[in-house]
């Protein structure tokens, strides 16, 4: 009898498991011990901890010593500013109309294409470049520098701090701390351990426009906020002439100085959070609404702080939350410690990475907002961070770092923010830090 007409007729799957069993000879030398006692698993254990407790730490504080250094050096063509100052603000009155300006639209901002990048996109690759000849820079002097001392460095630009003399580096840098050099010591032979953090570190310095890269950090995002800042900052000159005594800050060749963590600490510090705070008290005292300015972002590579309670590790699950369930006592004091140095130095944390749920922004809007979920709602539609589809907002995962945005440059004043119970405990206070 002919089967074919019933075979061939579906689909089937099926799942395939696969295990790999050591031979004896693999088990022997896997539990053969070294000098000191160790197995082949607990030196790679002991490679691990080390890698994640020194090593790293030590190399991402090298990569932020390479990155200050080498925009330290840096001073951007202020004609280049200008002329991307001058396209934004064209740019902002074409997309008024967008149907009618199209074809000047696209001159500035490119189409579709990738290759066309516009106008816009053009400077910016320009002056990202003069970010990467800092690097350059830098490189070359570490080269010249460390010769003297006997040390060669290999690598071109960046790429120095890719090799594996860059532990030659390290060692300089910790000749002083024994417990630095052991770690050191320990990945002579291991550098390849390092390639995935090399090649994460590796895209911080490159060109290609991504949101990795110091020189997107200081083209893209901070330039574009500071450049929203300086029309702002005429437009409040005009209400509140004392402000002038702040007009060096918002001059193009200014920019050049707020380039490092540093320098960008300061000025939001010192520049953005006194006129900020005067513009709170001018709004008040006027009843009227009037913009903020912008704080500008990080700078990539720069150190933040993190909350860390208690890490699970694989393997390590059910004795680690049995522990959590024991010392909870404990755990909970570790809470409450990280909490309070998190609400006296907020600016030291990585705010884009704290987020608040649907449920805590409901509890944090009823609790201190005075007309409820409705006020914050709104507050973050206007900066766009939620989204309103009719009557009903939608409401995701928000971080703080977009909270404090859409406060930033919240108008309303304070009394119509927060309950009336609140109003004298954040007084001279910005709404970010009444909100907190």
């Amino acid at each position: 009898m002919d089967y074919s007409q019933f075979t061939n007729l579906y689909s089937l799957t099926k799942t395939l498991r696969f295990e790999l069993k050591p031979t004896k000879e693999t088990q022997r030398l896997l539990a053969e011990e070294n000098q000191y006692g160790l197995t082949p698993i607990q030196i790679d254990q002991n490679i691990d901890t080390l890698y994640h407790s020194k090593m790293k730490p030590m190399l991402d504080e090298l990569h932020l010593l390479f990155i200050t250094e080498s925009l330290s050096e840096v001073t951007l063509d202020t004609s280049l500013i200008q002329e991307l100052d001058t396209s934004y603000r064209l740019l902002k009155k074409l997309t008024k109309n967008r149907k009618a300006n199209q074809a000047q639209i696209d001159i500035l901002v490119g189409k579709s294409s990738k290759k066309d990048q516009g106008k816009i996109g053009t400077i910016q690759e320009q002056l990202r470049t003069q970010i990467i000849q800092g690097f350059d820079t830098v490189a070359e002097k570490w080269k010249t520098s460390y010769a003297e001392k006997g040390i060669v460095i290999k690598g071109k630009g960046y790429k120095v701090l890719l090799e594996a003399t860059i532990l030659k580096v390290l060692r300089d840098q910790h000749k002083d701390n024994p417990e630095a050099l052991q770690a050191i010591d320990a990945f002579d032979r291991f550098y390849t351990y390092f390639s995935g953090f090399n090649q994460n570190r590796e895209n911080y310095y490159t060109n290609k426009g991504n949101v990795t890269e110091v020189a997107y950090r200081i083209i893209h995002e901070n330039l574009t906020r500071f450049l929203d800042n300086t029309q702002t900052f005429e437009e409040l000159v005009e209400k509140i002439p004392d402000l002038q005594e702040y007009q060096e800050a918002f001059q193009y060749e200014s920019y050049s100085s707020y380039l490092t963590q540093q320098s960008i600490d300061t000025f939001n510090e010192h520049i953005i959070g006194k006129i900020n705070s005067r513009i709170n008290e001018f709004s008040q005292q006027n009843k009227v609404k009037l913009s903020k300015l912008k704080v500008l972002y990080k700078q990539i590579g720069s150190e933040k702080k993190s909350i860390d309670i208690l890490t699970i590790k694989e393997g390590q699950e059910w004795d680690q939350l049995n522990s959590l369930i024991q010392d909870q006592t404990t755990y909970l004091a570790q809470i409450t410690t990280q909490f309070i140095a998190f609400f006296a130095a907020p600016e030291e944390y990585d705010l884009h990475q704290i987020f608040l749920n649907k449920a805590s922004l409901n509890t944090i809007s009823s609790r201190w907002f005075g007309g409820g979920w409705g006020v914050l709602a709104n507050i973050l539609v206007q900066s766009k961070v939620l989204r309103r589809d009719k009557d009903e907002v939608k409401v995701k995962d928000i971080s703080l770092a977009q909270i404090k945005e859409a406060l930033d440059v919240c108008e309303e004043p304070q009394i119509s923010l927060f309950k009336a119970s609140y109003h004298q405990i954040i007084q001279e206070k910005t709404h970010w830090q009444a909100f907190l």
